[in-house]
Formats: structure tokens, C-alpha cells, sequence
């Protein structure tokens, strides 16, 4: 008995987080949204990030940047929607000692474009496009790529 937590907490040390459905998700307040609420006049997409679930990265702050704007700071399992003019876009994650990821976004229709901060086995933060678009990638020969390849997210 004495041996368990010796066992559990390498286990749940070495897991990295989980996606949240986007219907389990737990809407930001809206005093917590910082940028891009107003509807714009331009065509615009809505732009949803989702933070994982899990014990990685729980203690880090995720400060969530578009185009270098502090725009919410989500805890996990929680959603953040924005309303963006279509265009290209800088997104950023600031997790503080648990790292920083940033890709660029190319906002090209006006259906919904969907990220994920996730962090991995190392509690490093990652931005990351959800499993749906990530398969959408692949099927046009687009996984893969370096961080920062414009990602068409008509795809989305």
C-alpha cells in the first residue's frame, strides 16, 4: 500500500492532455474576453480555442495572443469565442514557466476556424488546430509542415 503513490505519480506525470468536446466545454465569462467581441462590418469568421483537459499544465497560466493582443487567459477546459474580419492572423499561447507556441492563421471563409492549447508529457503549451482539421490537413498533403505554415482554415 505504501508503494501506490509511488506507482500513480510517474503515471500521471507522464500524461499529456486531452481535448475537450466542444459540447463539454465551459464557455469563458465574458468579462474574461479581452478582444475581437463586436460583430465587424466585414465578412468575419468565428474563431473558437479550446483548452485541454488534464493534470499537465494545470498550474500554468494560458494567456491566449492574437496578433500579439492579450486576448483571454483560459483554464482548462475552457472556450473562448471570437469574431474575426477575415484575414491573416498571428495566434499565441503564453503559458509562462510551461512555454509559449504561436502559428499564423489564414481566416479565409466564414465558417468557424477551431484551435486547442494542449501541453505535452512535458507540460510544454502548444496551439494546435482541433483532430478535425488536423485530418482535413492531411488529406491535402499539409500535416506535417513547420510551425508557422499558413494553414488554409476554409478547411474548417
Amino acid at each position: 500500500m505504501r508503494l501506490l503513490p509511488l506507482i500513480i505519480i510517474p503515471l500521471l506525470a507522464g500524461c499529456a492532455t486531452q481535448p475537450v468536446p466542444a459540447n463539454r466545454a465551459i464557455p469563458v465569462s465574458p468579462e474574461r474576453l479581452l478582444s475581437y467581441q463586436e460583430i465587424p462590418s466585414e465578412p468575419f469568421q468565428y474563431l473558437v480555442i479550446n483548452r485541454d483537459k488534464g493534470l499537465t499544465g494545470i498550474s500554468c497560466d494560458a494567456a491566449i495572443y492574437i496578433d500579439d493582443q492579450l486576448s483571454v487567459r483560459l483554464n482548462p477546459e475552457e472556450s473562448a469565442i471570437f469574431k474575426l474580419p477575415l484575414g491573416n492572423y498571428t495566434l499565441s499561447v503564453d503559458a509562462g514557466e510551461c512555454g509559449k507556441d504561436r502559428l499564423q492563421a489564414s481566416i479565409l471563409s466564414s465558417s468557424a476556424a477551431r484551435f486547442r492549447i494542449a501541453f505535452d508529457s512535458k507540460a510544454q503549451a502548444s496551439i494546435l488546430p482541433t483532430e478535425a482539421g488536423l485530418n482535413r490537413l492531411c488529406s491535402i498533403g499539409m500535416c506535417g509542415q513547420p510551425p508557422g505554415t499558413p494553414v488554409p482554415w476554409w478547411l474548417y
